[in-house]
């Protein structure tokens, strides 16, 4: 399972600079970790991102189901070919 670093708010979170030292940003560049490297990398901020109150959040796997639907076939004689047209059925 991935994990992010994230406030109270849940508006900041947390991620790694290129040196690997922690660092602050938005939702959408917010770095996922595993469970060890998280809880690890939260004991060890700076004391100037101590007092934003990270915690570690889950972050949910979604799974993608395929929802399939009858269809419904229907032929028309156009002018120039034939074609099949598809309709949903509800």
């Amino acid at each position: 399972m991935d994990y992010v670093i994230v406030n109270a708010n849940k508006n900041v979170y947390i991620r790694l600079n290129d040196k690997g030292s922690p660092e602050t940003c938005t939702k959408q560049a917010a770095q996922k970790f595993e469970k060890s490297k998280a809880k690890n990398i939260l004991d060890n901020l700076p004391r100037s991102l101590k007092r934003f109150h990270f915690k570690i959040q889950v972050v949910p796997v979604v799974s993608l189901v395929q929802i399939q639907f009858p269809l419904l076939r229907k032929t028309c004689r156009c002018r120039f070919f034939s074609c099949i047209k598809i309709q949903e059925m509800e």
